[in-house]
């Protein structure tokens, strides 16, 4: 018993088209994966790798605290607003749950500010006390920049 398998042009032209997309979309891959380390590309170990992926997590966690510290600053910027600054407080409150343990004390003292900014816009603190609670974060995301 014998088996035959005959490709005609046209399954050829499939399998030939399939295998060249497969190929630019596997190096596709690679361009947008690999990490350039002074202009050249770099091949990584395991744990190169999961020192990469941690870099761009705490980058990206950092990257979203700088713009929630802005929004808490717009606040201070503006008249006092009760309502706005408890739903900031409050959506920070969850948004600041979990992240990367090394930004704890800059969420942390995140998290400080909006309760102080929220405490100014009613009137039971002085706006100084919340300018200078948005100081200590500002400070804090400063020193929390990764050397370059």
């Amino acid at each position: 018993m014998s088996v035959e398998v005959e490709f005609s042009r046209a399954h050829r032209f499939v399998w030939v088209s399939f295998a060249l997309l497969s190929i630019f979309l596997l190096g596709g891959l690679g361009y947008h994966f690999t990490p350039i380390i002074e202009g050249e590309a770099q091949v990584l170990t395991w744990a190169e790798w999961q020192v990469t992926q941690a870099v761009r997590q705490y980058t990206a966690e950092l990257q979203r605290l700088q713009r929630d510290a802005d929004r808490l600053a717009e606040l201070l910027n503006r008249p006092p607003d009760p309502v706005r600054a408890q739903l900031e407080a409050e959506n920070l409150t969850q948004e600041l749950a979990d992240g990367e343990p090394a930004l704890q004390h800059p969420r942390e003292l995140l998290l400080e500010a909006a309760l102080t900014i929220q405490d100014w816009a009613v009137g039971v603190a002085e706006r100084k006390v919340a300018v200078n609670a948005l100081k200590q974060v500002v400070t804090a995301l400063e020193n929390a920049q990764p050397e370059e």
